[in-house]
This record gives structure tokens, sequence and C-alpha cells, in this order.
């Protein structure tokens, strides 16, 4: 039986008039952020919109395998076997290799970069100096942040430029997916996968392309999942690497957008302050450290175990999430300390301690603005 011809046409006008109804209809609802896809409890939180239903989970494990993606564009297409925790990264949001420590400070009291941890460095805590150059000075909380936010082989990659290329000094013998010629049991065919795909030695040193190539894969991370924070909050960072307004400009809509998406998202705020502060805007920088800063003690569980990095029985809050916090209150007081004095700078954080007065990095720059400041408070936390 054949079709009209005038039917199909017919149809095609009544989908038409009526796509406005069916794309308010599967209208996009924010996810439930930080939900393995297999949690059992999932299910329970899960989207309520059409799209979430007809595809399920997809969104957000595609998010996922896009992060992991972006590890071999920086090692110019070669794919290792899987050596980063991705356990640790679906219930935390952690970037580590597996077996590794679970912190990434060091705590020999010599050479300490923890700033929760004060020692007393030539007779003074030096935790609040990030003075260049100077053995045992401690990060700012943004070099805390950023060694949060990316993995040491995209810290080291960001100033390279589109087309540059870094050799690794030493081999890390980590295996790619595809085996060395006496590991691979396919002889010829293992040969010709080795001539025609991106592949090298892993006895051998290999190199590490610009990141630049990865903003394009971060902005489908987000597309994917609006609620992958930690691409909002990477992408950014890739932009601000660039040391240009323009992009500079570009980060700040970017974390807009991952704000709108996800206005309890508090580390947003605090790397949207991080770079209005470059761009000179102190008023708007403090702004945003401020939003974060009270975001982030509302959220902040109680019994925060501070040498483990866990809550008990939570895995809500990390190590991650409380260097995030300690950031926007040490930007919050010093900020204001720097526009407005000393008094007023004590006063707010004082303000935070009667909200939280079981945050030691905290109750520490306290006592240092009691005592006037001393030579470190003097200075200015640099980025």
């Amino acid at each position: 039986m054949r079709t009209k011809p005038g039917i199909p046409l017919l149809t095609g006008i009544v989908l038409l008039a009526l796509s406005p109804l069916l794309a308010e209809a599967i209208i996009r609802r924010p996810l439930a952020a930080g939900i393995r896809s297999d949690d059992p409890t999932a299910s329970e939180q899960r989207n309520r919109s059409a799209f979430a239903i007809i595809l399920g989970n997809f969104r957000s494990d595609f998010s996922d395998l896009i992060f992991i993606k972006t590890e071999r564009y920086l090692h110019s297409g070669v794919g290792f076997v899987p050596h980063l925790d991705t356990e640790a990264m679906s219930n935390t949001g952690e970037v580590k290799q597996k077996g590794a420590p679970g912190s990434q400070y060091e705590h020999d009291p010599a050479t300490c970069t923890d700033p929760t941890h004060h020692h007393d460095k030539d007779g003074h805590d030096d935790h609040e100096s990030t003075t260049s150059g100077k053995a045992g000075a401690a990060p700012s909380p943004s070099q805390v942040m950023e060694a949060n936010l990316a993995t040491p082989e995209m810290r080291e990659t960001a100033e390279l430029k589109p087309g540059e290329k870094r050799v690794e000094e030493e081999a890390e013998g980590v295996a790619t997916i595809v085996p060395t010629r006496n590991k691979d049991f396919r002889g010829f065919v293992g040969d010709l996968e080795r001539a025609v795909k991106p592949w090298h030695d892993p006895s051998t040193p290999h190199t590490h392309t610009a990141g630049t190539e990865l903003l394009p894969w971060y902005r489908l991370a987000t597309m994917s999942n609006p609620n992958n924070i930690r691409a909002y909050m990477i992408g950014a960072w890739w932009l601000k690497a660039m040391h240009k307004e323009k992009q500079r400009e570009e980060a700040v809509k970017f974390l807009d957008e991952g704000i709108q998406n996800n206005p309890k998202a508090f580390q947003l705020h605090v790397m949207k302050g991080v770079i209005l502060r470059e761009q000179g805007k102190t008023t708007a920088s403090l702004e945003a450290f401020l939003v974060a800063a009270d975001l982030g003690l509302a959220q902040r569980p109680v019994n925060y175990e501070e040498t483990t990095g866990t809550v008990a029985s939570s895995q809500t809050w990390t190590h991650y999430m409380e260097d995030d916090l300690t950031a926007a209150l040490n930007f919050s007081v010093l900020t204001v300390r720097n526009a407005e004095g000393l008094g007023p700078a004590l006063r707010l954080a004082k303000q935070f301690q009667a909200r939280r007065g079981d945050i030691p990095p905290l109750n520490a720059l306290i006592t240092r603005l009691q005592s006037g400041g001393g030579a470190a408070a003097a200075l200015f936390l640099k980025p």
C-alpha cells in the first residue's frame, strides 16, 4: 500500500508546530551531583526529565569518560593502561594514581607544604608567605587550588604553546594499551598496530603536548553533564593559564555558567574570585570569595577529620573541598585586610570562626592577625 504524497509533509508540519511544546516537556533538570552511576541510591536521585529517563546516567558517565580521555591528548594520542584511581574520582573527584598515597603533600616538618600544617620554620610560621623562590615557603591558596585541579602533567604543560611539546626527563614506566613487542602475542598484527597508532616504548621518556587542545573537551564534558563541577574548574583554569585578558573573560563566563547550573558549588565562586583578582577587580573578587566562604562553611561537615581527609560514614567532603574552603576564607580575610586594614579583616575572620571554629588554618590566621600580623602578614597572597 502506497503512502499518499501529502501525508509525510503534513506530518512534518504538525511536528514542527508542536516542537516548542516538546522542547518544554523535555527541558533538562539539574543532575544529582556527586552520585555514582552504580550507587544503589542513585535511582532515588536521578533526573525526572524525559532526557534522563531515556538515556539514564549516560550523560554523566560520558562526561567522566571525556575527563579521563583528556590525559591521552596530553600524551600525543598515546593510550596508557588506566592508572588513575577512577574509584576515588567517581566518589570524591580526587585525581591520583592507583597506589598513590592519600595526600598529595609531603609531611616531613622540614619540607611540609600542607597549608593546614603549621610547622615552625626558621623560628617563625611562614605559611602565609608566598615569596617566590624562598626555601620552605608555603603555597598560597590559589596554588593549593591549582594543585587540586589537575594532574602534574596538566600543570607542567600549561605554559606550552600550541604545537610545542615537552619531553619527560625520566620514563614513568606506565604500560601502554598497545603492549610492547615482547609482551604482544599477536605478532605481525601487533607490529602493525604499533606502526600505525600513536605509540611509544614505556621504558623511554614520553612527550606532553600543549593543554589548550583540551578546552573543547571540557566544554563537551559540561554540555553532557552540567553538574560536572570539576570540568568547569579545570576548563576555567586552562583559560586562565593562557595569561590573556580575553581568555580570562571567557573563563569568568564559563564559571558563571557553572554557577548557574550548580549554585551551591562554592569551589566555582573561589575560582571566579581568583580570576577576577588577577584582572584587578578587587571588589568583585571579594564578593565571589565571600559567597564561596558562606556556601562552604554551610556545607562543611562538623566532624571533619583533617588527618585522613574523610568524614565519618560520609564521602560528601574531601580534602580538596577543605583546601578550597580554606582558600575562600583566606582570600576573603586578606583581601579585606589589604583594602580596609587589620581591624576589619580580624572582625571578618572572627565571624567565620564563630560559624566554624574547627578549621585550623583559619584559627592560625586569626592568631597572626591578633599579634599584629608580623612580617608574614605584610605580604599578600600571590596568585
